[in-house]
């Protein structure tokens, strides 16, 4: 029997309900996630809308022992976005995920202060370019941090990372 649940992380920052067909699907470290349907969200005014369609959402366990959340998304125009959440124990671990990565980037597009809501800095958005690679068509990332939490979104397409990147923006208001 279909069970709806509610993916808190995932609802705050993209805003989908996720259908599932196993109730255990999300618990961390559980390798069999069944596909999943989902409510397609969308991005950008009326006259520029994209929407994305939620394909596989999973957990694992980095080398260092940090629990990842994966999703996968498809936009309207034929883009996969692959969204990376990671729950440091510090700002500190956060911060210097965040550097590596910037220091990988053939190009930094655009680097800002991440904000709460009483205007205090709690982290650093970056959207870089990357070099691609035979076995990579993921060429931009947009990588982010808000205090011991780091948030990476990757795609080959810069106009569905910016549409997300409004999306999620606009929802966490």
């Amino acid at each position: 029997m279909s069970t709806l649940r509610r993916r808190n992380s995932f609802a705050n920052y993209v805003g989908v309900f996720i259908l599932v067909n196993c109730s255990s699907a999300l618990v961390p470290g559980n390798a069999a996630t069944p596909p999943l349907r989902s409510r397609t969200i969308q991005a950008g005014s009326d006259d520029k809308q994209e929407t994305f369609d939620l394909l596989r959402i999973g957990n694992s366990r980095r080398s260092d022992g940090f629990w990842t959340e994966r999703l996968i998304m498809k936009s309207s125009k034929g883009a996969l976005i692959y969204k990376t959440t990671i729950a440091f124990k510090s700002k500190d671990q956060a911060k210097k995920e965040l550097n590596k990565l910037s220091e990988q980037a053939s190009k930094i597009i655009r680097h800002t202060d991440e904000m709460d809501d009483k205007g205090k800095v709690v982290g650093r958005r970056v959207l870089a370019q990357f070099d691609k690679k035979e076995d990579d068509d993921l060429q931009f990332r947009l990588f982010y941090t808000k205090d011991e939490v780091y948030y990476q979104i990757d795609s080959d397409s810069l106009d569905a990372i910016s549409a997300l990147e409004r999306y999620i923006v606009n929802t966490s208001k």
